[in-house]
């Protein structure tokens, strides 16, 4: 492969990330045209290819049970991720790299595969995500790298980044509705918000009860479903706080969160804002939820990433 710069896209901890809309400009049918499937030892990922490219964008997807790729029947994609979008945005100008989680393939859902519950934790994703990252950067001449990541992705974005071995090349990261407070701390938030319903408001304090750092009444198991996810995912989850990362990393980073986000509060963003003012970082918050509402939200989403990402390649 030719000399390529290299844009970590990660995107973070969600209960649903998927897009269940596409773009004015994304082909429902064949959104991943020309996708090579690429594997190393326990790791798999999807690489889309511009040979006139010096650009890389690696991204990494939000929560869930099926693969990266999104969500498809007999005849078309009828959901689709981050990834697809990105690709229809800026495939003419980037080459990417769409990491798959653990042993998973396109169109599975994988909720009751045990394998999937045992493994589905903070640690394996880590393992598999840099597996395939590390391997690829060695293997090819990539030389400028930028990290965006969503929801869950973005959670796991900040340690992406210090595991890599060649950080070095990473010029800018893009974090997606997360932030930089640990799921607890979101939960707590979230179980005094006003606007929801008494009912998600009672989910998100059980939540915050249960999985208190210190407490051990709650096995790490993965055979039961505490509202879409396991003990064990939880536990994995519970005590990484992206913003403790964040401390020490001094490359441009936009961070994106909807004003209205109810499965990660808008609150977790500002508080990098808050507390981390004199760091290169920039943030854009829309008058959404946990992801765009509709067409137009999603385009000007898109629009604004491009141009951001224009502004730290000049």
């Amino acid at each position: 492969m030719k000399n390529m710069k290299i844009i970590f896209l990660v995107l973070l901890y969600s209960f649903s990330s998927c897009q269940t809309y596409t773009s004015s400009t994304t082909n429902q049918f064949n959104p991943y045209e020309g996708m090579e499937i690429i594997s190393f030892n326990n790791s798999h990922g999807y690489v889309f290819h511009n040979d006139n490219s010096n650009k890389l964008i690696i991204k990494i997807e939000g929560s869930g049970w099926g693969s990266v790729l999104g969500i498809r029947d007999e005849e078309r994609w009828i959901q689709l991720h981050y990834g697809a979008h990105l690709i229809q945005s800026l495939g003419d100008r980037f080459t990417f790299l769409i990491p798959e989680k653990l042993g998973r393939q396109p169109g599975i859902n994988y909720f009751n595969d045990m394998y999937e519950r045992e493994h589905y934790t903070v640690e394996n994703l880590l393992s598999n995500y840099i597996e395939i990252i590390n391997w690829c950067i060695e293997n090819n001449s990539f030389n400028s790298v930028i990290l965006v990541g969503t929801s869950e992705g973005a959670n796991l974005l900040p340690l992406i980044y210090n595991n890599m071995e060649r950080k070095d090349i990473v010029e800018a990261i893009i974090s997606i509705s997360f932030g930089g407070l640990n799921i607890i701390e979101s939960f707590q938030i979230l179980s005094m918000r006003p606007e929801l319903s008494i009912e998600w408001r009672a989910m998100y304090m059980i939540l915050a009860e249960i999985f208190l750092p210190g407490k051990d009444e709650y096995p790490d198991t993965f055979n039961e479903n505490v509202y879409g996810f396991t003990y064990r995912y939880y536990n994995s989850f519970k005590n990484i706080r992206p913003f403790d990362f964040y401390l020490n990393i001094d490359i441009p980073i936009l961070f994106i969160h909807g004003l209205s986000d109810f499965n990660v509060p808008v609150e977790s963003t500002l508080y990098i804002e808050n507390h981390l003012p004199n760091k290169n970082f920039d943030f854009i918050y829309y008058d959404w939820g946990h992801q765009p509402n509709n067409y137009d939200d999603l385009n000007l989403f898109l629009n604004d990433i491009t141009l951001w990402i224009d502004h730290i390649l000049e």
